[in-house]
């Protein structure tokens, strides 16, 4: 490998960065023209997935607008209007509560909201004492301190307007979901606790500073002739429902929709920095390399616009290209996504919902086994308070995922509808097949008999559902030179073993074809340290469902090796022993998943 060279190491950002990329060395993209395509909306929202580069975009936007700043030089947009503004600040990033899982959650929303009056108000004040002649102006009779965030904004606003009721006021809300956000999705997994019904009015309730301050900046538009509202967050939550107050939704317009991110060129131009500060072997290697993150991070996009990179998953890529191992290892598993970048984490409640919502589960399922799912539309107006409901829709929870940039989506080029994929294959391993290992796991984690068979038909079914249609139907074919359909059983049965391994907690085993003493074979068995649980699996031509006599013989069958097995543990383990049949038709796209059945059934 190529030694590093005498130049200075380039600077990619790192998430605390973000802020300075303008004022600094550091390597990073252009979006001064994003700016010229804002300016367009008085009130506006654009969401986008964590560490994306919302964050350094309204850094540029404060630096270009703020009368207290300088516009940096050589933009690509050369604002007509730059540095002539009043900006307030109000980040939201920084609202982390503290609170006990075990708190109901309208007194954790309470918590959320005092932190959000706390930004609210250092944010006002810090731009009231910036300017002379606004702290002239503003109005600090009574305590300050015991002001509602609405009352603050209206305060600074009348401040202004005093002034001069032309002012240019310029409000940046960074993470404006944030407050709210994290109570939302973390009612996902106590959707019994914290209903659907009357949400609207409780959110109300338990905010209202945080939305008194969108109520705030609502009368503000209306007030200031020249004042601009933008925000920017990760998830919609319906600021029309709860405040009035209704800024553009930008998430999917075209013209924005590469407005961050990184584009070909820009990662073109990192590699390039990289290459000259530590160079590649050859061009062969470093087109190796090229390939493999356009391969694993080029994956998100939103209806329109070009396939965007993640910009801090990028970042951690350059920064592992130039540390000498890392590179090492980076170029020995390009078929896979870099071990050491990790995906942003949406919230582990968002995954662990499925659990909870079985009609989710075939979906996830396609997404392990392929990568992409269609036949659902995005949800254009989603906004979080719709996961709340009693039944999750598909659709709905597959437009959260985009949000999140967990998926992209866009429109499919012969039949129009929306296709969503995988934005990157972490995801794949850090998110969706842990909730495999989460259900199918607890299986064998249960503690009595009748436990496992109330609970088994729904975990063993959800495994089942997320088999892969493709690879179901290259088995199908080996059924073709087989009339007695054993070659395709085995096929089957091995087919389902990998899965197995891959989902199974550590300490768990799985097999097939156990041997049981009368040279009898089951077909799966998975092993625990307390249980075992075996799996009949039968495989029938044709689309009809098996008859009541084909299954009494199937579980006759099933409770003869339960019977067998469960003598053997008498004497070795004493595990218990539980069984289930698995019936797969219609060339394996329907299933039936049933516990034994008793011999009197």
């Amino acid at each position: 490998m190529a030694k590093r060279s005498k130049l200075p190491r380039p600077k990619f950002p790192r998430p605390y960065d973000y802020e300075g990329v303008y004022d600094s060395t550091m390597i990073h993209r252009d979006n001064s023209t994003a700016l010229e395509i804002l300016e367009e909306w008085r009130s506006l929202v654009l969401t986008r997935p964590m560490q994306m580069g919302k964050t350094t975009l309204f850094s540029l936007a404060q630096l270009v607008y703020s009368k207290a700043s300088t516009a940096p030089t050589g933009l690509e947009y050369d604002c007509p209007t730059k540095n002539t503004w009043y900006v307030l600040r109000v980040d939201f990033g920084a609202v982390h509560a503290s609170f006990d899982e075990a708190d109901p959650w309208n007194l954790t929303a309470r918590k959320y909201d005092s932190q959000a009056l706390d930004t609210i108000r250092d944010a006002i004040l810090g731009l009231v004492h910036t300017h002379d002649e606004i702290e002239q102006k503003f109005d600090t009779s009574g305590n300050l301190d015991e002001l509602g965030a609405s009352r603050l904004l209206q305060r600074l606003g009348s401040a202004v307007q005093k002034v001069n009721n032309q002012a240019k006021l310029l409000v940046l809300v960074d993470e404006y979901d944030q407050p709210i956000r994290e109570v939302l999705l973390g009612m996902l997994n106590h959707r019994h606790v914290a209903p659907y019904a009357q949400i609207e009015e409780k959110l109300k309730s338990a905010y209202p500073n945080y939305i008194g301050f969108f109520k705030a900046c609502k009368w503000l538009t209306q007030a200031l002739p020249a004042s601009k509202v933008w925000l920017t967050g990760i998830t919609p939550i319906a600021l029309n429902v709860l405040s009035g107050f209704t800024p553009k939704n930008l998430m999917f317009d075209e013209d924005i929709a590469d407005a961050i991110g990184l584009l070909d060129d820009d990662v073109d131009r990192m590699l390039d920095e990289v290459h000259e500060f530590m160079p590649f072997q050859d061009d062969g290697e470093k087109m190796r390399v090229r390939d493999a993150i356009k391969k694993h991070y080029n994956g998100l996009q939103f209806l329109s616009g070009s396939r965007l990179y993640h910009t801090r998953m990028l970042n951690s890529v350059m920064h592992s290209l130039m540390k000498t191992q890392e590179r090492r290892d980076w170029l020995c598993q390009l078929k896979e996504p870099c071990r050491f970048v990790e995906a942003e984490k949406p919230p582990s409640s968002l995954f662990n919902v499925v659990k909870h919502a079985p009609n989710l589960c075939p979906v996830v399922g396609k997404l392990i086994s392929s990568g992409e799912v269609s036949g659902y539309s995005l949800n254009l107006s989603l906004n979080l308070m719709h996961i709340l409901k009693p039944d999750i829709l598909i659709a709905d929870y597959l437009t959260l995922l985009v949000h999140l940039g967990v998926l992209s989506v866009h429109h499919g080029n012969q039949t129009g509808e929306d296709v969503f994929k995988l934005a990157s294959g972490v995801y794949r391993s850090l998110h969706l097949e842990p909730l495999l290992k989460a259900s199918l796991g607890e299986l064998l984690q249960l503690s009595s008999l009748s436990e496992i068979y109330r609970k088994g038909e729904k975990l063993i079914t959800d495994f089942v559902s997320t088999l892969s249609e493709s690879t179901m139907s290259s088995l199908i074919a080996w059924a073709v030179a087989d009339p007695d359909n054993h070659i395709m059983e085995l096929q089957l049965q091995g087919f389902m073993v990998g899965e197995l391994h891959n989902v199974l907690y550590e300490g768990t085993t799985v097999a097939q074809e156990t041997v049981l003493p009368n040279k009898k074979r089951t077909d799966i068995t998975l092993a625990g340290d307390n249980s075992l649980v075996l799996l009949e699996l039968k495989k029938l031509n044709g689309s009809t469902e098996p008859t009541f006599l084909q299954k009494k013989e199937y579980h006759a069958q099933l409770r003869g090796y339960i019977t067998q097995r469960a003598a053997m543990e008498q004497s070795t383990r004493q595990r218990m022993v539980a069984g289930f049949l698995v019936v797969m038709y219609d060339d394996g796209q329907k299933y039936i998943v049933e516990k034994l059945l008793q011999e009197t059934s």
